[in-house]
């Protein structure tokens, strides 16, 4: 049994209703987290490598998870890099500000701890690389060129961040983690997986100015609270139209500030928002209601039908009377 297996046996035995299983043979296991219900909360799949490096894949069913139960804060020191493929996690710093990280997002985490995390779609899955950086594994990826590993290199250029590092990666980047997924996903190539995390380390090493120029944002709560209200006015009455502008006095921010907190919590623009809701909405109540479509335009800010027409064919690809027809006929096959 690796010394990384007993550790991730160790670091999971105290959360009640989780099953694990562990292959010695194969230096793979399996996490699955339940809720009291019995329900699915969250799955962790791990490979590791030697004393050095542990490679996960999880996906998460839930709102939230305890933070304990997604990343260690392990003594040693260590580098963490986690790769987004789809759904939305917010991000809770122990200085109380927060970020997001959405899908193709990647994360470089030196040691940063993190207060709290949470899924406000209750739906995410990502990957995860643990590498210890004084580890036998992580010595491997020395060179000629420095005395230092590529771990090493990479770990004390960012370990005095504030924050994890939260960044779009470059097409290298993004190419090797798609190898990655590729070759966890099957198990004969499992062994690559060390070569792979090699070359992404060597990847973000010569990246690291690019890393550091991120323009990700982090939000106090205050900013936070902004944003959940403004969502909160916007969403109680879709027929009263609020602009940027209107909703900033009120809470007395600029208009570019409250657009950048709504972008932040939220992971998308303002208007973006307000239009995705009317239009779902609209659609909703084409499906489920019998109310004209003159009547549904109003309801949702459009005093025009033939502007409410034209924006919902932009968004569906059709129109409000045909989307009707196809959504019940559908319904009633």
């Amino acid at each position: 049994m690796t010394i990384l297996n007993n550790w991730v046996k160790k670091r999971f035995s105290r959360f009640p209703n989780l099953t694990m299983e562990s292959d010695e043979k194969s230096h793979t296991g399996s996490l699955i987290l339940k809720d009291d219900d019995g329900s699915e909360k969250a799955k962790m799949e791990y490979f590791c490598v030697g004393d050095g490096m542990l490679f996960q894949s999880f996906s998460i069913n839930a709102d939230s998870i305890p933070v304990d139960a997604l990343q260690c804060f392990a003594e040693k020191p260590h580098i963490r890099i986690n790769y987004c493929i789809k759904g939305k996690c917010d991000v809770e710093f122990n200085d109380h500000e927060k970020t997001y990280i959405s899908g193709g997002d990647m994360t470089l985490n030196c040691g940063q701890k993190v207060r709290s995390l949470s899924f406000p779609e209750n739906s995410y899955h990502g990957i995860e690389i643990y590498i210890f950086v004084y580890s036998n594994w992580a010595n491997r990826t020395r060179d000629f060129e420095s005395s230092k590993s590529t771990p090493e290199l990479l770990y004390e250029k960012y370990k005095n961040n504030d924050h994890s590092t939260i960044f779009e990666p470059s097409p290298e980047v993004d190419e090797v983690m798609q190898e990655l997924i590729k070759c966890f996903s099957n198990p004969r190539s499992h062994r690559l997986l060390s070569i792979k995390v090699m070359e992404l380390l060597l990847l973000l090493t010569e990246d690291g100015m690019k890393l550091m120029d991120s323009d990700r944002k982090y939000f106090t709560n205050a900013q936070i609270e902004i944003a959940k209200q403004v969502n909160k006015i916007v969403s109680e009455d879709l027929s009263r139209r609020y602009s940027a502008k209107e909703l900033a006095q009120r809470f007395g921010v600029s208009e570019t500030s409250l657009k950048n907190y709504f972008r932040g919590v939220y992971g998308y623009g303002y208007h973006e928002f307000q239009n995705t809701l009317r239009m779902e909405t609209a659609a909703e109540l084409l499906e489920t209601t019998s109310m004209k479509v003159v009547e549904i335009s109003m309801r949702v800010g459009f005093k025009s039908q033939t502007k409410f027409s034209n924006s919902f064919k932009q968004y569906f690809e059709m129109s409000p009377l045909e989307y009707r027809r196809k959504t019940r006929l559908r319904n009633i096959q």
